[in-house]
């Protein structure tokens, strides 16, 4: 039996047409995730009978195997694709009702529509900085934090406007343990920390970046979540990490442009439903990820295609979000907020 699209389309809030000019009888259209953004409607269909899918618009994206158009939709790993393929719970028939088809995937191992267990928040569980950690907003004259307030000014943020973004983002240190040397950034969301990344400050650091808590609960957050929902505005825009966060969210509010975040460029639901729900504090929303992730960040506005969701391409003036002067984050919002958007 062939993979079940539909059901896997739904799962993951992916639009699909399943009627109209350009759909075949026993197909369903969804945008084609290789067009991206030239693509402005659904031209690509998934035949339910023989799992062959190919895009109207551009003869060379096709396939039969699910896992090349799964991996542009969502831009997983080829373990988790497996995982979805060759799980039986996904093999069921097209005629399914949505609540039957809920129910079969409530059952599933796979944590893509994970029936509820002791978890009753949508977000990770409250958690508190470990000992020797410091907010900066109250040491911006102490001698250990000026190597973190430095690191700040390399990163374009200058000294004068230290205690705002420092307030705004709850940014922190740590005086020891595995965080010492890093800019941590957290993630309050529904007023409660869920989480933290620490950046680290030195070129030499093994690991530039160090996430807690592990494992799922590390992703069920957003980072500057209830600053964006406490302002809504004109754009959310969802990139790649805190520091793209930052430097877009500071300079573009101004604007009435807001960012968030993950911890990378893959997302689990939980951290999508958080997505939808900010997305309805704003007139619209896009992605903006780094031009090497640009086929991750159309399988997430896929995934937000029930708030239309834009794809926006990165300036070709800078090399991520992050790294944006302030001139370059305003040039950027005004383009922006003078594009017309379908």
């Amino acid at each position: 039996m062939p993979f079940d699209y539909v059901a896997f389309f739904r799962s993951q809030l992916i639009h699909y047409a399943d009627q109209g000019n350009n759909v075949k009888r026993g197909e369903v259209n969804v945008r084609c995730p290789f067009c991206g953004v030239e693509d402005r409607s659904q031209h690509l269909g998934v035949n339910l009978h023989s799992g062959f899918w190919a895009c109207w618009r551009n003869a060379e994206h096709k396939g039969k195997r699910p896992h090349r158009l799964i991996r542009a939709l969502t831009g997983w790993d080829e373990k988790r694709i497996d995982e979805v393929i060759n799980d039986p719970l996904w093999a069921g028939s097209r005629n399914e009702s949505l609540d039957d088809m809920r129910q079969r995937l409530e059952a599933s191992s796979l944590g893509l529509l994970d029936k509820p267990k002791a978890r009753t928040s949508l977000f990770a569980p409250e958690i508190s900085y470990p000992k020797g950690t410091r907010d900066l907003t109250g040491c911006l004259n102490y001698s250990s934090a000026q190597s973190v307030l430095q690191y700040l000014q390399v990163r374009g943020y200058r000294p004068s406007i230290w205690p705002e973004v420092c307030k705004l983002y709850q940014l922190a240190y740590a005086l020891d343990g595995d965080m010492m040397g890093r800019l941590i950034v957290p993630a309050y969301c529904g007023g409660k920390l869920r989480g933290y990344q620490g950046r680290a400050i030195s070129k030499h650091a093994e690991n530039r970046y160090l996430t807690r808590p592990f494992g799922r609960d590390g992703k069920c957050l957003l980072y500057n979540y209830d600053n964006a929902w406490a302002s809504g505005g004109k754009w959310l825009i969802l990139v790649e990490g805190p520091l793209d966060m930052m430097k877009l969210d500071y300079h573009g509010r101004r604007h009435g442009i807001r960012a968030t975040c993950g911890a990378g460029v893959n997302m689990i639901d939980e951290q999508m439903t958080m997505v939808l729900r900010l997305s309805k504090k704003f007139d619209q929303t896009g992605v903006l990820y780094d031009p090497a992730a640009s086929q991750a960040a159309l399988g997430i506005v896929s995934r937000l295609a029930l708030v239309n969701a834009h794809f926006i391409p990165h300036p070709e003036d800078s090399e991520d979000p992050g790294a944006m002067t302030e001139r370059q984050v305003t040039a950027f919002c005004s383009r922006l907020l003078a594009t017309p958007f379908s």
